[in-house]
This record gives C-alpha cells, structure tokens and sequence, in this order.
C-alpha cells in the first residue's frame, strides 16, 4: 500500500507545471525511504543458532523456521494424499541416544499424538503414546503448549504414565495450523514405554492421530474419529537414516501380478488365486526372491486379509486354467504347489530380506507362479471390487544364505471348538522327533503369529534337548491388521522342540467358535523364516488324524494327546509322526503382562532352566458341544474378472 501510495505521489509531482525543487526532493527521499522498507520487510531472516530454516513436507515454513533442529525423514502413511491432513518427522541423535518428533497438523487448537506400537501385531492396544497440543487462549498471547507421556492398554482413553518421559520443545498454534515439536530417550528403563530399535532390518510399527481440543473434564483431547489416525512402519537410524531401496541394486528386477476381483457381498470370507507361467529363461537363471512390496493402493487394501505367492508343478494346471482369476481355497494347491512367500495383513505394505538372503521361486519343477488373495466383507458392503498387484523383487545372483519358511501350529483345523465367555489357550509343539531329522542346525530370522479377531496374545518358545526353555519372541497385543514379520536370530538345533501358544478372548461370544479359514473363525498358527533351506521341511505343525464320533471321545482323547499327532515335512512331501505329540508346560512368566505396570515391578521371563512338572491346562470343556461349523467350498469361477502381468528391470525407483 505504502509503495503505490508513494509511487502515485512522485508520479503527480513530476508531471506538474512547475513543481517546486524542495518537492520534487521530499518526494525523492520518500521513495527511497519506501524502497528500502520494503526491500528490508521482505527479506528472509537469517537462522539463529537454535533455528535452522528447512522445508518440511506438510510444514509450513512459518512453522518450520522455529524447530530446534533439521529434519530429514518424513512418515509415509498408506495413502499420500493424507499427508495434507498430518504429517509426522523425525530425527535421531544417535551420540545422546535421543529421538526427535515433529507432529503437524493443517488445523488449529488440535492436539496431535504419536504412539511407538508393539512390534510384533501393530494396534493401539499396547502403544507407547506422546500427546501435545498448542492452544492460543486468546489473540493477546502466545499459544500455550503441554505434552504427556501416555500408554494404552486398549482401544480406548489412554492412561497418563507414572514418569513423564517426553520433553516439549516447540508448541505453535495459529492459521498456520498446529506444529509440536518432543523429544524423548530411545531407552527409558520405563514399563509404561516403548523401547525404540534403531538401525536397518529393525523396523518399528508406529501411529499417530489428531483431534478436537475440549475444555470438558480433566484431559483436553477427544477421541479422534475413524479417520484422523494411521499406522506405518519405519526403520529409524537406518543406512544413511534411509529405508532400503531395492531399485538401486542393478542386479534386482522384478515381477508384477495383478489380480482384479469382485467381492461378493453375501460372503464374509473369499479366496481368490491365480497363476501363470515363468518365461523359460527365468527358469533356466533359478533366481532368486528378495522383497515384495504392494505397488497399488485403491479402496479393495481394506478388503484384503492376507496374501500368500507360491511356485507350482505342472499339475496345478489340471485344477485351475491358466491366466485367470478363480475361486479358491488356500488348500486347493496341496500336492502341487510350495509356499514362497506370505503377505499377512494389508498394512504390511513391503518386506525386503537382508541383502544375503534370498529365496528359491523358479525352476523346472515349478515352472508356475501362483497368487492366493484372502478377501473379507464382513460388514457385506456392495459393489466392491478390490485390484491386489504384488510386485515380486529377484535377483539372478545366488545369495550366500537361501531361506525357506516353516508352518506352524494348527494348519489343518484339528483343535477343538473355542468355548465361550471366558479366555481359552492352548500350546502346540513342533516336537524334537520333527527337528531330529535336520541334517545341521537352523537359524530363524523372522517370526510370525496369525490369529483373527479373538486372538489377544501369542508366543515362542525353543526347548532344547537339556530341558531349557527360551522365549523366541511374543505378542501380548495382538491385532490382524498390523501382522508382520519379527525379525530375530535364533538358532535352532536337531533335537529341539519349537512351541506356540495362542490365547483368545470370548468373553463377547454366546457359543462355540470353530478353526478355519474363514475370519469369522479363529486359527492358531505360525511362520517362520529360516536358512539354510533344508529340502521337506516347510511343515512342523499340530495334527490330528481321525476325529471320533462322539464329541465326549474326542475331547478325552485330545486331553490325552494319544489322539494326536504331527505333520512333519511339506506340502508336497510329507510324513505323520507316529505317537502323541509331547507334552508341553509354560514358564509361569509367558502368563505376565509387563507393558503399562510400574517401573518398578519386574516381570517374571518366560524361560527357565530344567525343572520338575507344571501341572498342564487345557482350553476344551467337555460340558460344551461343539458349534455348527460353516462350509466351504473351492473351484473354478468363471466370473468377468480381470488379470495382467508383466516382466521388468528396476529403472530407477519403483511406482
């Protein structure tokens, strides 16, 4: 305003008749004067020392100018686009051993949150939460901040912690929207926190949200709503601080399979699979797997539970044609195919094994490559249709250790009925007289535990030949929809025995809840990641051979275990254990909940050195009848679904 005013001025002196030598000067020195101010109001301010001005992805520069550090990692969420809504950052000072969190949100008077999730399952049960907000109280003052150390033990209010352990920095809140600025020990000794792992192949599940400032009650914030929060997976203090990419490595290309499916309103559960041929050249190179990533995000993520690639016989061909989608049970491939590998929940959005592991997936004997996509639609919505690409990363290179996965658990759906009202569990073995047959010892680099929506907690145990007990690796806040992949290194021994245990909470259920496939039903099952790959031993699982006719029987029986037995082997060969699986007995410390207890109570580990018997607990009633299991079924589908695939060589960093 100031300049055009001024500028109008001159303007009118220079063209009067005769304009006066002492006005034309006054107007002159008040042109310069305007320049000069406005040259000065616009200039960008230099940093201080304790301010760095950087451009943060979603930060305006207003707000990023007053951070106390620079920031160079950014969290992705799943979609994008919502980093509009929220953006989180971080840095890590790894000489003082601390963690940097930037938190902002495009809205103002919010409070924001940023929890570190239980490693293993991903939910907001068991989350180590930072909440903080920047409220202006009026136009007069500044914005006044707070910040307070919370955990979760549900999905409800979290719970203040005894010792506060995240340190404001930065509080802003004004057109602009909301920026908090913590920082906070990567190691606390606190029970109420999470520990924060840094450094590459150590990815840590963390969430962040935002919502409405209150002034009713004690606590100001809100619940945030179904859509103001994410989750994502992160490596903090990876190489370079960067996650790996696997687009930089020449000798890594990859595979693409696309499968475009219309989910069936009537079903709560769907399989849906497909497969096609390798290119001949591809088998004759025997590569090689080393990731996956999901490529294409759209609307049907949601209604995907799990994902699982297997290379196939020639044989699969006689089950299903070639090139197109059909319907189909997981089962439907025994004999013919073996498992490569599973994607176990739709937030698991990529996995690459460490660049001396890789996995066998095509030869002449499997000359196929076959993809099994569970869908769900429990809440029957129409119309959905879900298009699931798995990109498949190899490399031609043989790597110095080449992996296998082995099952666990309850593959087959032996166990009996799950009773209700109340929190049943179970322990299945993967016994010594399976692992005896390995000619050399195993190393175990990741873990898995797979439930629905009953599942609470779940653990490993290795028990060696000595009688020592050793946890492997637990979830005492389990959540399908946050699956992923442990990673751990475990040796395992011939002669050893490897434990699972799964507890579930029925307390919502009226009658008895049946094992399989479906997500209305209940599983108690286990991965593991292991090399060096051993022929016919993808399979150490729970099985029971023949069920009596009288549901009585079987329940005496099982409680016996001289019914039961193991599944030792593969898919495609395998063998039945003879005798009854071994009896096996918990540590009493595998019961204990340590997460949100004092600091100062100590909880009891879940291993010991050889003892005397522990009295052993089943789930089974033998009061309660067995419930009406649901059918299904598998086979062709000729539905107008729609296909693709194609070849390609890593150009730069993938779509």
């Amino acid at each position: 305003f100031c300049l055009n005013r001024h500028t109008a001025l001159f303007y009118f002196s220079m063209k009067r008749s005769t304009p006066a030598p002492w006005v034309r000067l006054v107007y002159h020195l008040l042109w310069i004067t305007t320049l000069s101010t406005v040259q000065s109001t616009t200039t960008t301010p230099t940093p201080t020392s304790t301010q760095t001005l950087v451009s943060l992805q979603g930060v305006p520069n207003t707000h990023a100018q007053q951070l106390t550090r620079q920031y160079r990692n950014t969290i992705q969420p799943p979609n994008k686009q919502d980093l509009a809504e929220m953006s989180v950052h971080w840095h890590l000072d790894s000489p003082q051993q601390e963690i940097y969190i930037v938190l902002h949100t495009l809205h103002r008077d919010r409070w924001v949150a940023f929890g570190i999730m239980e490693p293993t399952a991903g939910d907001m049960a068991g989350s180590d939460i930072v909440i903080g907000w920047a409220s202006q109280l009026t136009e007069e003052h500044d914005a006044v901040g707070q910040v307070v150390d919370t955990f979760a033990l549900s999905r409800s209010k979290p719970t203040k912690d005894v010792k506060q352990d995240w340190e404001l920095l930065t509080s802003l809140s004004d057109e602009y929207g909301t920026t908090i600025e913590v920082k906070r020990k990567l190691v606390t000794s606190d029970n109420q926190d999470r520990d924060i792992p840094i450094g590459a192949g150590t990815p840590s599940l963390v969430n962040w949200a935002f919502g409405e400032l209150s002034t009713q009650g004690e606590d100001p914030w809100q619940y945030h709503g179904p859509v103001h929060r994410w989750m994502a997976s992160v490596e903090f203090g990876g190489p370079d601080e960067f996650a790996y990419d696997p687009t930089q490595d020449p000798d890594i290309q990859y595979f693409d399979m696309t499968m475009t499916v219309r989910i069936s309103q009537s079903k709560d559960t769907e399989y849906h699979c497909m497969y096609q041929a390798l290119p001949p050249e591809l088998l004759a190179a025997q590569p090689q797997v080393t990731g996956y990533e999901l490529v294409k995000l759209n609307e049907g993520l949601m209604l995907v539970h799990h994902a699982a690639v297997l290379h196939c016989r020639q044989s699969v061909t006689t089950m299903f044609k070639v090139g197109t989608v059909n319907s189909c049970e997981y089962s439907a491939t025994k004999g013919h195919c073996e498992t490569i590998t599973v994607w176990d929940a739709a937030r698991a959005k990529s996995l690459h094994y460490q660049a001396d592991v890789g996995l066998n997936f095509a030869s002449e004997e499997f000359p196929y490559i076959f993809l099994s996509v569970h869908h769900t639609n429990t809440a029957h919505r129409r119309g959905m249709v879900d298009t699931t690409t798995l990109r498949m990363f190899y490399t031609k290179k043989k790597r110095k250790y080449t992996a296998s996965y082995l099952d666990l658990g309850d593959v087959m759906f032996n166990l009996p009925p799950l009773p209700p009202a109340t929190h049943p569990s179970t322990t299945v073995s993967c016994p010594s007289a399976c692992t005896s047959s390995l000619p050399h010892p195993i190393t175990i680099i990741g873990q898995l535990f797979h439930m629905h929506c009953l599942g609470k907690r779940a653990w490993m145990t290795i028990q060696r030949k000595n009688g020592t007990i050793e946890e492997m690796s637990r979830v005492d806040f389990f959540c399908p929809d946050g699956e992923q992949l442990i990673p751990t290194n475990v040796v395992v021994n011939p002669g050893d025995s490897i434990n699972l245990s799964c507890v579930w909470d029925t307390t919502t259920k009226t009658e008895s809840t049946q094992h399989g496939w479906g997500v209305p039903e209940e599983m108690c099952r286990g991965r593991l990641l292991y090399y060096p790959s051993i022929a016919n031993f993808r399979m150490c699982a729970f099985y029971l051979p023949k069920q009596p006719a009288s549901f009585q029987r079987a329940i005496r029986k099982y409680n016996q275990r001289s019914a039961t037995t193991t599944l030792c082997g593969s898919p495609l060969h395998y063998k039945f254990l003879s005798g009854a699986q071994p009896e096996y007995h918990n540590p009493p410390g595998c019961q204990t909940l340590s997460f949100g207890s004092p600091t100062n109570i100590k909880k009891p580990v879940c291993s010991h050195p050889p003892q005397g018997k522990v009295p052993s607990e089943h789930y089974i009633n033998p009061k309660q009848p067995p419930a009406k299991g649901t059918s299904s079924s598998f086979g062709h589908n000729r539905r107008r679904n729609t296909h693709s695939g194609h070849w390609g060589r890593t150009r730069g960093r993938a779509p």
